[in-house]
């Protein structure tokens, strides 16, 4: 990532945190593909990876006052998703 995209996601997730919801939209519309591609590889359906897609932004959106501007974000996306996608595939198998 260039440092103009870092400084211009840093910046939305300032706003996110002080509780912008034009933010939130803008970084949801930003990951939602990616992080769909990415749950849906292991879920093998896009209405489950849609689901768990939706699971972690609200998780995002409910603890956005602990989010670490510094830290990379799409890091902490992806942490939060693969622990959904890895909960899913745990009750699917029970």
């Amino acid at each position: 990532m260039c440092a103009d995209n870092f400084s211009e996601e840093r910046s939305l997730i300032l706003r996110l945190i002080e509780g912008d919801e034009d933010a939130f939209c803008e970084l949801y519309a930003t990951y939602k593909n990616r992080l769909i591609y990415f749950a849906m590889r292991f879920l093998k359906s896009r209405e489950y990876a849609e689901d768990v897609f939706q699971d972690v932004f609200t998780v995002v959106w409910q603890s956005r006052r602990f989010i670490n501007p510094d830290a990379s974000f799409s890091s902490y996306l992806y942490t939060i998703m693969r622990n959904r996608i890895l909960n899913q595939l745990r009750n699917a198998a029970n």
